[in-house]
């Protein structure tokens, strides 16, 4: 194995890394977020209790914030999609000049130039993902004040 082969081989490794640990962090907040509205539904015996629970101001207050709970995961996702582009922007922009760097005979052709080019596309997609979904969610009134929810 040559050492031309190293930088694209760590570089695909680093980015598949730093995806793994982007969307385990995902599926971990997800998991706490369920197991804290499972415990909450634990402690009532029945519906009634339920019910009479939620005409109390602290009910309202909870049911309030499960509600706007979809919001904030809409406004989760765009930032992480951002944060995602972001990132493999700026990986892809580094992988680029190793190319040059090592002095290879046709450095556009090398891997490092080619996932670097490919990555500034992929970065772009996500954050014009990003962009995309957060002008329609200003654009269908999806926002997280207060006097916002019930719309």
């Amino acid at each position: 194995m040559g050492v031309e082969i190293l930088a694209p081989l760590g570089s695909f490794t680093m980015i598949c890394f730093i995806v793994y640990v982007i969307v385990r962090a995902g599926v971990t907040r997800s998991e706490h977020r369920l197991q804290a509205h499972s415990r909450m539904l634990d402690r009532f015996g029945n519906s009634a209790e339920f019910i009479s629970f939620l005409q109390t101001p602290e009910g309202r207050n909870y049911l309030q914030i499960v509600s706007m709970g979809s919001k904030r995961l809409q406004k989760e996702k765009i930032i992480a999609s951002v944060r995602l582009g972001v990132i493999i922007v700026v990986l892809s922009i580094g992988l680029i000049p190793i190319s040059f760097l090592m002095g290879f005979h046709d450095p556009m052709r090398q891997p490092p130039f080619v996932f670097g080019f490919l990555g500034l596309f992929l970065g772009a997609g996500f954050l014009a993902s990003a962009a995309v979904s957060w002008w329609l969610t200003k654009a269908w009134g999806v926002d997280e004040s207060p006097g916002s929810v019930g719309r």
